[in-house]
């Protein structure tokens, strides 16, 4: 049996006119395992004092429970079924997968969303309805192979979960989804993709109506009314491989109608596509990587302006010997926004250049092991903005660290950084300087590891405007500790702490500390 047990507290203190800094806070976590008999378990939990009524809950709590092909999960889970119906979200209830050989099924049912009351004296709180959902996925196949499975799932908002009158909409979701792949060319080819259909309820206080736009096999799951809309999204994943090269490409397709309840954020209207090719050369000694993407929205191009963005970039590696490696990268990104002719959006054309290089030294002398690596960035941008009062502006930024490590035979590590950064945006420039050192050493015969890293920063920022200039200054004085000791009957006692402490000008600062300890056990 495995498992551990820890807490961690935060404390704030801030004096001056110091930006509001959360209340403490305390975390209790515990994840525990064991097997027998063919059967494995294990309870995870994680509470916090964070959570209240205003806001999602955010302590975890659950249980697994795995026998050869059953596998089930009691408690918080997060299902995760396909790219478009459910994926980042949390469920308090209950998850069942089942795999039995090439077959697979599982099914998820709970609380995605826990209900918060409206406070008329509060303008930042947002009400939330009590939101289930539930969840099935059947398949057939190998991911190793091909595979195809078939998604459906229904959530519901609770309308008896906030007072009547409350100015938010109690919506209804049902959405279907298939998802496959195969692997083709004895697997140097691997074809993946989703298409997601669904149907969205905006607020089922509407009455039901008799008009059909809903598609007949969603109409056992949810009722048409007024505020119904269906849409889909899909994506595909195409990948080629041989030896020395190879090329990865996507396309993904989110129409401007589709929501799902099952995913944490939804970004529709868009339309993105990119490729990324890559070759070995010199023995595996260089490589070299294109990347190049583009999305837009205005699919449907009914708005004012579309927005495109675009992503090119270049990576290469070159060992150069066996002690020394070079790693230099470029990349572009631009972003316009295209009124239509005649529209009054305000067109914009913003483009960035950032070149990268990082040559990197690895040697040992006399079994001690030495690391030395200098990085250097280089990042300019511009925008362009039309319209009746065209303005444009410009930011350029270099950045330069170095690092450097030194392992002794004896366990003592030894390492080093320092910093700089220099940037100008036009009326205001700003500079950062930092530098950080820090050790680890195993004590009594390696049962204790404990390692110290301690780093200082200035940050200074200077405007100039109307004749004037303005300057202000901040220093950040950054501790950290970790340990961890073996007891002598096999249980680990780990511990780490971060003290930070905060100076700007006009005497405004503040500290911040936390603190964990974790125990974990085996038997």
């Amino acid at each position: 049996m495995t498992g551990s047990v820890g807490f961690s507290s935060e404390a704030y203190t801030a004096s001056g006119i110091a930006a509001r800094r959360p209340p403490a806070s305390a975390r209790l976590f515990a994840n525990a395992s064991a097997s027998a008999f063919g059967m494995s378990y294990g309870l995870q939990a994680n509470l916090t004092t964070e959570g209240s009524e205003f806001r999602q809950s955010m302590s975890q709590i659950g249980l697994d429970v795995s026998y050869e092909w059953i596998h089930v999960t009691l408690g918080d889970v997060r299902p995760s079924l396909s790219r478009f119906s459910v994926e980042g979200i949390s469920l308090r209830g209950a998850l069942v997968e089942l795999t039995p050989g090439s077959l697979l099924f599982s099914a998820a049912a709970g609380q995605s969303q826990r209900a918060v009351q409206p406070d008329s004296t509060d303008p930042y709180r947002k009400p939330a309805y009590d939101r289930s959902l539930y969840a099935v996925k059947m398949g057939y196949g190998s991911l190793s192979e091909w595979f195809v499975h078939l998604i459906g799932v229904y959530a519901h908002d609770d309308r008896s979960s906030l007072p009547p009158g409350t100015d938010v909409a109690p919506q209804e979701n049902f959405n279907a989804s298939t998802s496959f792949g195969s692997k083709l060319l004895e697997n140097r080819l691997s074809l993946e993709g989703t298409v997601t259909l669904s149907t969205l309820s905006e607020d089922t206080r509407l009455p039901e109506i008799d008009r059909t736009t809903t598609p007949v096999i969603f109409s056992p799951f949810i009722k048409e009314r007024g505020g119904n809309r269906t849409d889909y999204a899909a994506r595909i994943n195409a990948q080629y491989s041989e030896k020395g090269y190879g090329v990865q490409t996507f396309y993904e397709r989110i129409q401007p109608g589709f929501a799902s309840l099952g995913l944490a954020t939804t970004r529709s209207d868009q339309e993105s596509f990119g490729i990324r090719p890559h070759a070995t050369f010199l023995d595996q000694h260089a490589r070299v990587t294109l990347d190049f993407s583009q999305s837009r929205n205005n699919l449907l191009n009914n708005l004012a302006s579309t927005s495109t963005r675009r992503n090119f970039g270049v990576l290469s590696m070159l060992r150069i010997s066996k002690e020394m490696s070079l790693n230099a990268s470029y990349r572009l990104l631009t972003y316009e926004i295209n009124p239509r002719n005649g529209g009054s959006a305000i067109p914009l054309d913003q483009t960035s250049h950032a070149v990268t290089l990082v040559p990197t030294l690895s040697w040992v002398s006399d079994r001690t092991s030495h690391t030395a690596s200098l990085t250097t960035s280089i990042q300019t941008s511009s925008v362009e903005r039309g319209g009746p009062l065209p303005q444009s502006s410009g930011t350029s930024t270099v950045t330069n660290s170095a690092l450097y490590t030194i392992s002794y035979p004896s366990g003592l590590n030894l390492h080093t950084t320092a910093n700089v950064l220099l940037s100008d945006a036009g009326p205001t420039e700003n500079t950062s300087f930092g530098v950080s050192a820090g050790a680890g050493y195993p004590f009594f015969e390696r049962a204790l590891v404990a390692g110290l890293v301690l780093g200082v920063t200035e940050n200074r920022s200077t405007t100039s405007a109307g004749g004037s200039t303005n300057a202000t200054s901040t220093t950040q004085w950054v501790l950290n500790v970790n340990a961890a000791y073996r007891l002598w009957f096999g249980d680990v006692l780990r511990f780490t702490m971060r003290a930070l402490s905060s100076r700007a000008g006009g005497g405004r600062s503040f500290r911040e500390l936390q603190a964990n300890l974790e125990l974990t056990r085996q038997l």
